[in-house]
């Protein structure tokens, strides 16, 4: 390389020699600002020469974070649609939690849940941070469910055209006792005692003060529980947060001011912004769904989950996919933890409930069977496996005797439960007969072969023959819980009659053991069945679903065929599809939800133990 030095005055050349030269320069650059400085030298010479150069321009700079990369995973809660995809969520959050510092998760709050579902998501995001993990989150068009999880991420982002909907929670039941009244229609309830509502809206025009007692304590504790959360998530009082959501709707800009969201940015915008935080060059990727995905006929050792999800009705579970309701059948739960107990490889069953009850028998029959597990451990803990019970949104009647053969029982703060009481329904068509000139003549031998026919009233011989039985039922519900949670039965009648609690009231009141989501019972059952370290076990979710092909095919008599057992991930998945294919329109879905569809696919005449409306 040649080299020409000048003179400084003349600027006439002095010397010219051939010499290796070169040149360093560090550059930095930030917003509209970017700085370089530098340095030239020769080999022979050393340093002859530094520059400095400062441009300010009209253009914003892209970041520059260095070599470091940060990978975060997306959490899209709207993938939460039932009982098996949410054990695979907890799933998905608890390897997340067990990453400690090297997890970013991106939540997408969505979907419609319970809110014991929206607490367990909630508290699953706080372990997780708890762990040292970070966790951001990012609202479109949020609701108080989806405002509520989102309060536990470390900073919580809004799309700019997105609108914050805290209006707080309400319950709607629809009465039909006019309108059947006009039809000629008319519903002889049997209830004990004066809490137990469920067959109100047939009987009824409006909700009785009992009724309307529990309802309004219920929503109480609960909005006493959201409220609470989400100020110690944001730093902000109590009362200003009940302020602010009295003052719903929110545009993104009057959440980001009154400190209810940290900053509203496009989507587009979210990872920058994640990025600054971290200091770190943030980018998506998938991690698996599931550890398991090998099928489970093997002799591997794992954890049961055992599904009461729906109505509880005699017989073999069903499920209706258009309408989304679930039956769960006495008969295929009690196949299902016989096989369990027999399994060697089965180290512990969850018996998770989410159901507002049903038949009465179907109740005691899966009752039995939770206690025969319970004592078969007892007798021998290395050949059968410890069950637990843990209570998802509702665990109320029905859903609440199944649980009484077994301890411990956990329950979320937010869980509906309680609601141990019995009804009876008997609708009465005889005035819609006469308006349409229909007669109905019964031949019969015996003295009460149509007592439960609805073509006539009862009798009152009928109707005390009813209210007999359903007080008989009523003692053996109230027996199974003074047995199960170690009570005497006056106090038992004290805290049932039908009464509907709060998990958090319920563990006051010595109803259930604990207070804890899905990921305690899972924990607690892991220690019980001597596992040390969480995640050695793979949990296996029961019993499997029936498809709408094989339900299709049933009805012309091919009968399925046995499946092997799924990891709860790949139930998950099917059931998605499932449901989106078939998936009602919002606003008649949300119509349908506040129909009491239970009670009608429920034999007339029988004792029910089922909680009168569904939470919301």
């Amino acid at each position: 390389m040649a080299t020409t030095v000048l003179d400084p005055t003349t600027f006439q050349a002095v010397r010219t020699d051939k010499a290796i030269r070169g040149a360093v320069a560090l550059e930095l650059g930030w917003d509209f600002l970017r700085a370089r400085v530098g340095m030239h030298a020769g080999v022979s010479e050393g340093v002859d020469g530094v520059g400095f150069e400062a441009h300010v321009g009209t253009l914003r700079q892209d970041r520059v974070y260095g070599a470091r990369k940060v990978d975060a995973e997306r959490i899209d809660f709207s993938e939460v649609g039932d009982e098996t995809s949410l054990v695979e969520m907890l799933e998905r959050l608890e390897r997340a939690e067990r990453a400690g510092d090297r997890s970013v998760l991106v939540v997408h709050p969505g979907g419609k849940h319970g809110w014991a579902t929206q607490h367990e998501l909630r508290e699953a995001l706080i372990r997780v941070r708890n762990a040292g993990g970070h966790v951001f989150a990012y609202l479109e068009g949020a609701s108080l469910g989806d405002y509520y999880v989102a309060s536990a991420a470390e900073r919580v982002y809004m799309h700019t055209a997105s609108t914050l909907e805290t209006y707080g929670i309400s319950s709607t039941r629809l009465y039909f006792a006019d309108a059947l009244a006009k039809l000629g229609v008319r519903a002889e309830v049997i209830r004990i005692d004066e809490y137990k509502t469920a067959g109100e809206p047939f009987s009824e025009s409006g909700p009785t003060a009992p009724s309307r007692e529990q309802e309004t304590a219920l929503q109480v504790d609960s909005y006493g529980q959201i409220v609470g959360d989400i100020a110690r998530g944001r730093g902000l009082a109590r009362s200003r947060v009940r302020e602010l959501f009295d003052d719903a709707p929110h545009s993104a800009a009057a959440a980001v001011a009154a400190k209810l969201v940290d900053e509203a940015v496009y989507r587009d915008q979210l990872l920058a912004r994640i990025s600054d935080v971290l200091g770190a060059e943030v980018e998506y990727k998938r991690f698996d769904d599931t550890r398991h995905g090998k099928p489970t006929w093997s002799d591997a050792p794992y954890l049961a989950v055992v599904l009461i999800e729906g109505t509880i009705i005699d017989g073999e579970s069903r499920f209706v996919p258009i309408l989304g309701l679930r039956f769960v059948g006495g008969d295929t739960i009690v196949t299902t933890l016989r096989s369990l107990r027999r399994d060697r490889a089965c180290k512990g069953i969850l018996l998770r409930v989410d159901s507002p009850g049903g038949s009465a028998l179907a109740s005691d029959v899966i009752w039995r069977e939770v206690e025969l597990t319970a004592q078969a451990h007892e007798r021998d803990s290395d050949f059968s496996p410890p069950i637990v019970v843990s209570m998802g949104d509702v665990a109320a009647s029905g859903g609440y005797y199944v649980a009484m053969g077994a301890r411990p029982v956990l329950a979320d703060p937010l869980t509906v439960t309680g609601s141990i009481g019995v009804i009876s329904i008997h609708p009465d068509l005889s005035g819609l007969l006469a308006k349409l000139g229909i007669s109905a003549v019964t031949t019969k031998q015996g003295k009460n072969p149509d007592i439960n026919e609805p073509w006539r009233p009862y009798t009152d011989d009928q109707r005390a023959r009813i209210e007999k039985s359903i007080r008989e039922t009523y003692d053996l519900f109230r027996k199974r819980v003074a047995d199960g949670r170690g009570l005497t039965l006056e106090r038992v009648h004290e805290l049932a009659r039908g009464h509907v609690y709060s998990g958090l009231a319920a563990k006051k009141l010595g109803l259930v053991d604990q207070l804890g989501g899905l990921d305690d019972a899972i924990e607690l059952l892991r220690k019980r069945s001597g596992v040390r370290r969480a995640g050695e076990l793979e949990l296996r979710v029961l019993p499997e679903r029936v498809t709408l092909v094989e339900l299709l095919l049933e009805a012309f008599g091919v009968k399925r065929r046995d499946r092997e057992p799924s990891s709860s991930s790949r139930i998950a998945r099917r059931r998605a599809k499932l449901k989106g294919e078939l998936a009602l329109p919002t606003v008649l879905d949300a119509a349908l939800a506040r129909l009491p569809f239970s009670l009608v696919f429920l034999e007339p005449g029988q004792a029910h133990a089922i909680l009168p409306w569904s939470p919301e």
